[in-house]
């Protein structure tokens, strides 16, 4: 195709933006038609079609680029063989398509261009003219588009596990007619090969024509029950209008780092010279707020922050959050961090600091490695992991003095059983030869590393000294101290904490102490999954006029957010201030039930099944959730012989630049990730301790379903058994069928 010619075509396109969405799209595909045939020729030239086009297409850039045929370029490849169907309604039945259906084909249009290495001034109008459909959307049309979507959806939705099997034979019916047709096209290429050598009656000749008039009537039959199946095909039609953005990598990627007006608002107010709080719900984007103001403050961002010269450690709770920062990271600041930065999870980074001034030195997080280090006598009343419990969620985690927790009868919030004067007496006498054991052994709780490191700062002077206290982890150690301790350990300019009520108030003391200047932190009480009454008071950071709320949900969709909202209102101690609001529509998520786990992992696969190869989902923007880790072998005995791999997320050698295979994570792991896909499985009730009050696991257990929920950014779907598990689920399923009170 002359090059003058392809100028033109796209100059045609750019100016059709605006107009009929319907011949939009069409004009797209046949755009990308002609300059498929000019470039290609399918394998089977007899096969004249658009997908044979596209297969040639992709087999040609393989073949060029030394690429898998799945490789993650090639996604729009696979859109636009989905979205191809809808064209052919245009052309054959002159249906009306909407917006967003308008909006994905210039994105196609401009990824198809992409990997066919176009290249034209005329791409850049089209992509400036992207908003342009919204633009021109008046309020009333939007409601009405909104209003079809959405009452196509509930029509459909009224037995959802029904309609899953519908859909499934509707696919199955559409891969035999394709394999059908074909074989149909190559039997009257034969005869009429025969035709043309013969007389034409040749037993050859009728035995080849009795058999295609049986391929004619099979392909009637299908055709047949395609139409009877047209409540499952409105449902894919409607899923597929809806849900439009996040299906190729690119697309989310795009999405997961773009900020919104609230956010920037937010951003314009730190200040890098005091503690700073980002507050917000799940999907506010409070993570995203950090990254961007290490981004502006490093110069790069579009905000006016002063440079940072000195420097940034990025700290969050879990291994799995590290490595979605940093991919966040590798997306946002590129190269911009230096070899003086750190990202890590808050333990690594407290281990860090206390080798530095204790050479060897551990923290155990196996309660049976602490166990051995207890005094043979234990209090009355008291088990070794009752007593291990006290000291890191009272005593250490709140800093405590034998004054305040023995003397005043300090509270215990979220413990499962008083302790009385005596009883805490001799709690205190246990928690001093515990002390001087993990001092003898260098192995250490994390409460007590915590405070050592909070002493070794102050003693060093590296920072203004702060309250020495005289809890049972302070003492001995300055009698443990050695020489190493006098340099204390190493400090960084600004400390950036993400998650930060998941954290012990001791930890983040630490965490402050070693900041040289602030601490900038990202969280919400209402997601807090690890630890009961949490405040940033009891760590020592002061945020006092120096917090900013988050309230706009721009991960989740407004159906996804308002059910999720509904449940986060079964939470007791629900915070008010956190009262968010999405403004992305997007599909009303599904809840899915079965008498028993087989079943419902079965039913999952079915459902993984419609959003890949239905909807044109990558496989890595799914993410199946589940309780505990023991649920992966139920989860991939389904999948595996489906052809399905799984990537656990909490594997070493995981990370979230790959593709390809499913996600899969339990509850706690997902905190802070997003996926435009969440399969939340749920055969048994969440797994939150043993340790604390039945009042305090409730609540605990609703803020982990809570936080799973909105993992979702497009679609979720929920698998629970009949009846639920527990009463947290049932009432999580209560609120995402709609029969809440």
């Amino acid at each position: 195709m002359p090059h003058s010619e392809r100028e033109n075509q796209l100059s045609r396109l750019a100016r059709l933006q605006g107009s009929d969405p319907g011949v939009f799209v069409l004009a797209v595909h046949s755009f990308a038609e002609a300059y498929m045939r000019s470039v290609c020729v399918p394998d089977n030239p007899a096969y004249d079609t658009f997908y044979a086009y596209l297969d040639a297409f992709r087999s040609d850039l393989v073949r060029r680029n030394g690429d898998e045929p799945h490789a993650q370029r090639y996604a729009v490849l696979g859109l636009m063989r989905r979205a191809h169907a809808l064209t052919n309604d245009v052309r054959h039945r002159f249906v009306s398509l909407d917006t967003e259906m308008a909006r994905a084909a210039t994105q196609h249009l401009l990824q198809f261009c992409l990997i066919a290495g176009i290249e034209s001034d005329e791409l850049q109008t089209v992509e400036s003219y992207l908003d342009v459909w919204k633009e021109r959307r008046t309020v009333s049309q939007l409601a009405h588009e909104l209003t079809e979507t959405g009452y196509r959806l509930h029509v459909a939705q009224a037995e959802s596990r029904a309609l899953t099997e519908r859909v499934t034979e509707l696919e199955g019916i559409r891969e035999r007619f394709e394999q059908l047709s074909r074989e149909h096209t190559d039997l009257s290429r034969r005869i009429a090969d025969l035709e043309q050598r013969t007389s034409g009656k040749d037993a050859k000749i009728d035995s080849l024509r009795s058999e295609r008039a049986k391929l004619t009537e099979e392909l009637r039959s299908l055709r047949r029950r395609q139409g009877e199946l047209d409540d499952a095909q409105a449902y894919v039609d409607a899923l597929s209008q809806i849900s439009i953005y996040t299906r190729t990598r690119l697309d989310y990627e795009r999405t997961i780092v773009r900020l919104t007006a609230e956010q920037k608002q937010v951003l314009q107010q730190i200040s890098l010279d005091h503690d700073f709080l980002v507050k917000g719900a799940a999907g506010t984007g409070k993570t995203l707020v950090l990254l961007k103001a290490i981004e502006a403050a490093k110069g790069q961002g579009e905000l006016d922050l002063p440079e940072i010269q000195g420097s940034v450690a990025l700290l969050t709770y879990t291994n799995t959050l590290v490595k979605y920062d940093r991919y966040l990271s590798s997306i946002m600041l590129k190269d911009r961090l230096g070899e003086g930065d750190r990202i890590a999870t808050a333990d690594q980074f407290l281990l860090e600091r206390l080798q530095e001034i204790v050479p060897g030195a551990r923290i155990a997080f196996k309660r049976d490695e602490l166990e051995a280090l207890l005094p043979q006598k234990l209090p009355p009343g008291f088990r070794a992991n009752d007593l291990l419990a006290e000291l890191e969620q009272v005593i250490w985690a709140r800093r405590a003095t034998r004054e305040q927790y023995v003397d005043k009868m300090m509270d215990r919030p979220g413990m499962k059983k008083a302790v009385g004067r005596n009883g805490r007496a001799a709690v205190w006498e246990a928690a001093e030869a515990f002390v001087e054991a993990m001092e003898r052994e260098r192995l250490y709780a994390r409460g007590y590393a915590a405070v050592r490191v909070i002493g070794a700062v102050n003693a060093a002077g590296a920072v203004p000294a702060r309250e020495a206290g005289t809890t049972p982890a302070a003492t001995g150690a300055t009698e443990a101290s050695g020489p190493s301790e006098a340099a204390g350990p190493t400090t960084f300019d600004y400390i950036f904490i993400d998650e930060a009520q998941d954290l012990p108030a001791i930890v983040l003391r630490a965490l402050k102490a070693c900041a040289r200047r602030c601490v900038l932190l990202a969280g919400d009480a209402d997601q807090s999954i690890y630890q009961p009454g949490f405040t940033f008071r009891q760590a020592g950071i002061d945020i006092q006029g120096r917090t900013r709320i988050l309230k706009t949900n721009f991960r989740n969709s407004v159906q996804i957010h308002e059910k999720a909202e509904a449940f986060r209102r079964t939470v007791p101690g629900l915070d008010n201030e956190n009262q968010p609001e999405a403004f992305r529509d997007g599909p009303q998520p599904e809840v899915f039930q079965t008498a028993d786990s087989a079943s419902l992992a079965a039913l999952l696969l079915s459902r993984l099944r419609i959003f890949t190869e239905t909807l044109g989902y990558e496989r890595d923007n799914l993410c199946i959730l589940v309780p505990t880790r023991t649920e992966y072998d139920l989860v991939r005995a389904q999948l595996d012989p489906a052809g399905y791999s799984l990537a656990q997320i909490r594997d070493a050698d995981f990370s979230f630049q790959e593709n390809r295979a499913v996600r899969i994570s339990t509850l706690h792991s997902a905190k802070g990730l997003d996926f435009p896909v969440v399969l939340l499985f749920l055969p048994q009730a969440p797994f939150v301790g043993a340790d604390l009050a039945p009042e305090t696991t409730d609540r605990m257990q609703r803020n982990l379903l809570y936080v799973a929920a909105t993992r979702a950014m497009d679609h979720l779907n929920i698998f629970t058994l009949d009846p639920p598990p527990d009463a947290a689920t049932a009432d999580l399923v209560a609120c995402f069928r709609g029969s809440a009170q």
